[in-house]
């Protein structure tokens, strides 16, 4: 098994270019870039949960307890290409308060050069509301973030012009 992960999942799996020529979609190529005849890296990027037995330590009782799902959990971040082939695996981290989307994701573009390496400006990631507050650092990296538009306080229902980006 550790031989399968580290040829197949991971950074350092697949070089750049084969990975914009094999995974990358024509069809996600004409959504997301602005300029679709200059392919570039497009990825997803999301987190999951993972079911774990409860421990008998309470400190990682607690780090596990998740409140949103009510369960114990770990939490994955998944670096994945359009076409569903997983890029990189980043985690697992405790689901507790302390390891939101965000907050996961400025841990590895603190600590791990390979990822920061790895993309280039004008490449496009794609990722959710809950990401919302690493947004920033990600253009700081030359990014170009896709997310779906978010209402407005006090507002019930997208406009026009959202809803197409929704």
């Amino acid at each position: 098994m550790r031989r399968f992960v580290l040829n197949n999942i991971g950074l350092a799996a697949i070089t750049r270019e084969q990975y914009i020529e094999r995974h990358v979609t024509d069809f996600a190529n004409r959504l997301y870039n602005p300029t679709p005849e200059n392919r570039v890296a497009i990825f997803y990027i999301d987190g999951t949960y993972t079911y774990c037995f409860k421990s008998k330590n309470f400190r990682s009782l607690r780090q596990t307890y998740c409140r949103h799902k009510s369960d114990h959990l770990v939490k994955p971040a998944l670096v994945v290409a359009p076409d569903g082939y997983i890029l990189d695996i980043q985690g697992p981290y405790f689901s507790d308060a302390h390891n939101n989307d965000a907050a996961m994701i400025s841990h590895e573009l603190e600590n791990h050069e390979n990822l920061n390496n790895w993309f280039r400006p004008g490449d496009i990631v794609v990722v959710d509301r809950g990401y919302r507050d690493v947004i920033p650092a990600l253009e700081e990296l030359g990014l170009i973030c896709k997310m779906p538009p978010l209402l407005e306080a006090g507002e019930r229902q997208l406009t026009t012009e959202d809803a197409k980006y929704a």
